[in-house]
C-alpha cells in the first residue's frame, strides 16, 4: 500500500501537547509589572506516560493529575528526563478544579485546552526574601517526584512586597 500524503491524513492524526506560560511579578502596592516572561514548557517522558498514555490507557496506577504548581530557582533548565526539580520557593500551591475565579485553579477553557492560574504572595517566601526564580513546574501532589511538566525562563528576582501570577497551559492538538 502506498504511503499517504501528509494532506490525505485524517484530522486526528499525530496528536500533539504544547504549552505556553506567562509569568508576571507585581509590586504589591502599586500594581507595577516589575517583571514579565512568556515561554514555551517541556512535556517531560514522566509526564507523557504517567499523566496521558497509561491514563489513556486506564492501565493500573495511572491515577496523576495535575494538581499543584511550584516556582524554583534556575539552577537547571527543565529537560523531558526529569521529574523533580531542585530549590523549590515560596511552596507548591494546590489547584482547584474549578470553573469559577479562585487565585489557584485549573480548568478546560477551550477545546484541547487545559489552563492552571496560580499566585503566589511575597509572604509566602518566608525569610528566604529576595530569590531568584527562573522555573515554573507542574506535579501531581505536593510530595517530590511526579514532574507532568515545566518551563525555564529568564530569571526574575521575587521580594517579600511582590507577587508571582503565572498562568500556565496545555494545548492538545
Amino acid at each position: 500500500m502506498a504511503r499517504k500524503k501528509k494532506s490525505e491524513m485524517g484530522p486526528y492524526e499525530g496528536l500533539r501537547v504544547r504549552g505556553f506560560v506567562h509569568l508576571q511579578v507585581v509590586n504589591k502596592k502599586t500594581g507595577d509589572i516589575v517583571g514579565e516572561t512568556h515561554t514555551h514548557n517541556v512535556v517531560t517522558n514522566y509526564g507523557k506516560d504517567e499523566y496521558i498514555i497509561n491514563r489513556m490507557a486506564g492501565l493500573s496506577g495511572s491515577v496523576v493529575a495535575v494538581d499543584h504548581l511550584v516556582l524554583s530557582e534556575k539552577t537547571d533548565a527543565i529537560l523531558s528526563n526529569h521529574e523533580t526539580i531542585a530549590s523549590e520557593i515560596g511552596g507548591r500551591k494546590l489547584l482547584a478544579d474549578t470553573t469559577n475565579a479562585a487565585s489557584n485553579r485549573k480548568q478546560l477553557i477551550t477545546p484541547g485546552t487545559l489552563r492552571f492560574v496560580c499566585s503566589w504572595d511575597g509572604t509566602d517566601l518566608g525569610t528566604d526574601s529576595p530569590v531568584t526564580i527562573g522555573n515554573i513546574a507542574a506535579f501531581n501532589t505536593n510530595a517530590a517526584g511526579s514532574l507532568m511538566s515545566g518551563a525555564s525562563y529568564v530569571s526574575s528576582q521575587w521580594t517579600s512586597d511582590q507577587n508571582v501570577n503565572a498562568t500556565y497551559e496545555l494545548q492538545f492538538s
